[in-house]
């Protein structure tokens, strides 16, 4: 099959995909859970020029909520190590692009990708003139990254990882598999198992090094005192509470954790739970679901005076911060197998106690490796509250994990310098 062929092929794929999704978008936007100007920028995207300069310009690729904040760090490193050069992040959730702003406010251009149409692309990166594209991890766009090469712009994948479902698929289809992974000039991997399952699919071996995981050299900015107690006020903790925080809940975890506290809460009175969940859509489906528990809560949008077991933080960017205040953190994703688990180093940087659930299969290394370190305990839906039981009567056993946990971090970072060794502008 030629390249003109198989991008026909691909577009009206693209678009019959687009079309069939598109009803059920436009109900979200109708229901107040997606904005109507991320729908026109996905579908109807208006792309102007950026004037860079003199400059160079890095397009720095990163899907989700996640992969900004992982790729924040490095990004700065750039403009450190580069000088003046021109940005333009993209993303493809509304999460992910509201923290490409909050935490890079300083880039020349903040985008959603829209669909990955041929004519949509072309025009984008002749308007962006990018010489570097730098997508992380795994979210590979045919049209994307064929439309900045043709444009004479270096490829390269940061952090990059491929499961072995995704690797025995991409072999078996050597005529996707080569459009996509041979246009790279560089994949920086972050292990030696996916650098081997790389090699496998077709990747040359001399595009191919592993710098690590970069989630280890993210900037875990340390909240000040007078931050702390500031949050702590917002988030209604009295003075010596117990603090349990559930990061990332996705639809079906909030009932598990809520399960789980209504035992605990029967040992451990004055626990306080504080959710966050993953996506701003699910702030109202959380307060239903807690109003049909009959459980008190306040909303971090809406501070109470008095005490109250549980805080629903219905605000983006407060995580990190409310991991900061926990004696317990719950990485969620990790409770329903449709998710797969989530970041499981930003609770480890702060020293925290770390507990998450049985579904990590798209986080499998980084389970491992804290598992290893004794930094965590893994553990099944029904054996929850048990668990957290144990851990809230020995502050030994929690101050073992967060301190396993805070020296995995330190003794794994640089693998910002080693990418940056491997790139080049």
């Amino acid at each position: 099959m030629n390249d003109r062929l198989f991008s026909a092929l691909y577009d009206a794929a693209i678009l019959a995909g687009g079309i069939t999704y598109l009803p059920k978008q436009l109900y979200q936007v109708a229901r107040g859970r997606r904005s109507s100007s991320a729908l026109k920028a996905r579908y109807w995207p208006q792309s102007s020029p950026l004037d860079k300069g003199n400059r160079k310009l890095v397009w720095v690729h990163a899907v989700s909520l996640g992969e900004t904040r992982a790729v924040t760090a490095l990004v700065e490193s750039m403009r450190d190590t580069w000088g003046d050069v021109a940005v333009v992040v993209s993303s493809i959730t509304e999460t992910g692009h509201a923290e490409a702003k909050r935490a890079m406010p300083w880039a020349d251009r903040h985008l959603l990708l829209p669909l990955d149409l041929s004519w949509t692309m072309r025009r984008m990166i002749r308007n962006m003139q990018p010489d570097l594209v730098v997508v992380t991890e795994t979210d590979y766009w045919y049209h994307f990254l064929s439309a900045a090469k043709k444009q004479g712009a270096q490829l390269a994948v940061v952090n990059g990882k491929v499961s072995e479902r995704s690797a025995g698929r991409l072999k078996k289809l050597p005529f996707i598999s080569k459009r996509l992974l041979g246009q790279f000039d560089h994949l920086c991997v972050q292990s030696e198992i996916y650098r081997q399952r790389f090699a496998d699919i077709g990747v040359p071996e001399q595009n191919l090094t592993v710098t690590g995981n970069i989630k280890f050299d993210s900037d875990y900015a340390v909240m000040s005192q007078e931050e702390r107690a500031q949050l702590q006020q917002r988030l209604g903790i009295q003075e010596g509470q117990p603090v349990l925080v559930l990061g990332s809940s996705h639809e079906g975890e909030e009932k598990v954790i809520i399960n789980a506290c209504k035992a605990l809460w029967k040992d451990f009175p004055n626990l306080k739970l504080v959710i966050v969940p993953r996506h701003p859509e699910r702030f109202a489906d959380v307060a239903q679901l807690l109003d049909a528990e009959a459980i008190a809560f306040q909303r971090y949008s809406n501070p109470q005076e008095g005490a109250c077991p549980v805080t629903l933080v219905d605000a983006m960017g407060q995580l990190c911060q409310c991991y900061q205040l926990s004696d317990i953190s719950i990485v969620a994703g990790s409770f329903t197998s449709k998710v797969g688990g989530h970041n499981l180093l930003e609770v480890c940087a702060y020293g925290k106690a770390l507990v998450f659930g049985p579904h990590m299969h798209q986080q499998p290394e980084l389970c491992e490796i804290v598992l290893n370190a004794k930094a965590a305990v893994q553990v099944d839906a029904d054996k929850l509250a048990d668990e957290l039981r144990r851990l809230l009567s020995d502050s030994a056993a929690r101050e073992s994990l967060g301190r396993a946990g805070r020296d995995l971090v330190t003794q794994n970072q640089g693998c910002i310098q080693r990418t940056l060794a491997t790139l080049s502008l």
